[in-house]
C-alpha cells in the first residue's frame, strides 16, 4: 500500500518536471530570439517525463525502471564526484541526497511484484 503512494509520489514529480521543462521552453523564447541561452530543444524532452510520470502512477514496470535506473545512476555519479572533488562539509550532504537518490531504487526491488 505505502509503495504504490511512493511510486505515485514520484510519477507526480516527474509529471511536474515536464511541466517545468515546458514553461522553461516558453520562458526562453524571448531570451533565445534576442541571442541568449537556445533551450528550443525542451519541446522535444518535456514529453518523456509527463509519459514516465503517468506510466508510474499507472505503477507499470518499465516505467519505475527507468525512473530507478536515471536515480542510481545520478546519485552514483553524485557520491563519486563528491569524494573525488567536494570540500569537507558538503561532502556529507552530497553524500546523503546521493543516498535518498538511490531509495526509488530499493522501494522498486522491494516491491516489483506489485507492478504491472
Amino acid at each position: 500500500m505505502m509503495s504504490k503512494l511512493v511510486f505515485k509520489t514520484i510519477g507526480v514529480m516527474w509529471i511536474l518536471l515536464g511541466i517545468f521543462l515546458l514553461v522553461l521552453f516558453f520562458v526562453n523564447s524571448n531570451a533565445r530570439k534576442n541571442g541568449g541561452h537556445n533551450l528550443s530543444n525542451l519541446i522535444f524532452v518535456f514529453p518523456l517525463p509527463v509519459i514516465i510520470g503517468i506510466d508510474l502512477i499507472k505503477l507499470r514496470k518499465w516505467a519505475a525502471c527507468v525512473v530507478s535506473l536515471s536515480l542510481a545512476a545520478s546519485a552514483l555519479w553524485l557520491i563519486s564526484g563528491s569524494i573525488k572533488y567536494v570540500s569537507f562539509p558538503w561532502t556529507i550532504l552530497n553524500i546523503t541526497l546521493g543516498i535518498f537518490m538511490i531509495l526509488p531504487t530499493a522501494i522498486t526491488i522491494r516491491h516489483w511484484n506489485e507492478l504491472h
